[in-house]
């Protein structure tokens, strides 16, 4: 799996699109409904082995991953967990700020798994749904 940051906007688009028509059949309930960000931040993407892009991250500029999206049929293969641990080597400092999320519902089981799997470091902001991530 090949991640890199400022990927061409055609990328982001043809993730986009896949990410559109998901919701628009509401196979699954995605939990977005783009992959667009309206504040400054950092785009990175994801390009399989073959060299189709098959997933899409927005991280703010303050250091929070706002958007993940991994394309239907490139999911159950941990593309999630090593994008996750891409942008937190990325971007995460080891002695200052860590990787931002803000956890849904939905979310907080992928979370508590990565954490765990991968024995990251991690720090809980009480009374938000936000935690911050660091490698071990």
């Amino acid at each position: 799996m090949n991640f890199y940051p400022d990927p061409p906007e055609n990328d982001l688009k043809s993730v986009q699109e896949i990410l559109a028509e998901e919701n628009e059949n509401n196979q699954h309930n995605v939990g977005i409904e783009d992959i667009w960000m309206d504040f400054p931040g950092t785009y990175y993407a994801a390009k399989n082995d073959v060299g189709k892009v098959v997933a899409a991250a927005a991280v703010a500029s303050h250091d929070e991953l706002y958007k993940l999206y991994v394309i239907p049929e490139a999911r159950k293969n941990g593309i999630a967990e090593d994008f996750v641990l891409h942008l937190i080597g990325q971007i995460a400092e080891p002695d200052g700020d860590g990787l931002f999320v803000e956890m849904t519902n939905k979310s907080l089981p992928f979370w508590d798994r990565t954490i765990k799997k991968h024995e990251l470091r991690f720090k809980i902001y009480e009374g938000q749904p936000k935690i911050e991530l660091w490698l071990k």
